[in-house]
């Protein structure tokens, strides 16, 4: 038995109006922007590193053999704890302390970079600012204030990262 009734299509009428073409063009663009505008949404951690670990030892002479007040070494200012709870070696007799230490001084960027992973996936919102909050573990106003200054340099280095106007023409 056979209806009268028409039938529905199995895929709707997609109807191309001025609000669907102005959707796809606005969603070209986004996907055009240059990695700069897409920096909030995720911080590149290689880079972040960099200004952090040069932040931290500006005006050192020898960074890499940089002593915090606070028992940090190196050129990205790590604790020897911090050290060991983000992926260091373990600690059990003062030859393996040495072996940490000399760690620290030569090749601090492995623990860095496990620290500035687990603060990015700790935050809510893992901007370059929160991120080096988390790093800092600074608190109240010089804490707000380090975490500012790391933002600012951040987005000064990516920016000059990008290629100047002077260069496409």
């Amino acid at each position: 038995q056979t209806s009268n009734r028409p039938v529905k299509p199995m895929i709707p009428n997609l109807q191309v109006g001025q609000p669907t073409v102005t959707r796809l063009l606005l969603l070209a663009a986004l996907l055009a922007l240059p990695t700069l505008a897409w920096a909030p949404l995720r911080p590149d951690l290689p880079t972040l590193r960099e200004v952090i670990c040069t932040h931290e030892t500006r005006g050192e002479r020898e960074p890499y053999a940089a002593l915090g007040d606070d028992g940090e070494i190196g050129r990205c200012q790590i604790k020897p704890r911090s050290a060991v709870v983000f992926g260091g070696r373990r600690v059990r007799t003062q030859a393996q302390l040495i072996v940490l230490l000399v760690d620290l001084v030569l090749e601090p960027e492995p623990i860095t970079d496990a620290i500035l992973v687990w603060c990015a996936a700790h935050l809510a919102r893992p901007s370059p600012y929160a991120i080096a909050g988390c790093y800092n573990r600074g608190r109240g106003e010089n804490g707000r204030r380090y975490a500012k200054q790391i933002a600012a340099d951040y987005t000064t280095r990516l920016r000059a990262s990008l290629p100047s106007k002077d260069n496409d023409q």
